[in-house]
């Protein structure tokens, strides 16, 4: 088996077996990140929705007063 690795084409250094971990590692980095973000931004959306509502109530109330304030 050894001869096989030691003289085929595609052969492999053991720090292959280095970098493919360092790969792996920075990967699972990523994708627990990405999974942290969406979940940040799905909180974000929520709030952002939440003070659109706020907003468009007090717009709505600001509206009705200036209305009844036309009508006196």
């Amino acid at each position: 088996m050894t001869y096989l690795f030691e003289h085929t084409a595609f052969g492999f250094c053991w720090w292959d077996l280095v970098a493919l971990l360092v790969v792996l590692g920075v990967i699972l980095v990523m994708v627990i990140k990405l999974r942290n973000q969406k979940k940040e931004l799905k909180k974000l959306e929520d709030i952002l929705a939440d003070a659109a509502k706020t907003e468009a109530a007090a717009q709505k109330a600001a509206e009705e007063l200036q209305t009844t304030e036309t009508q006196i």
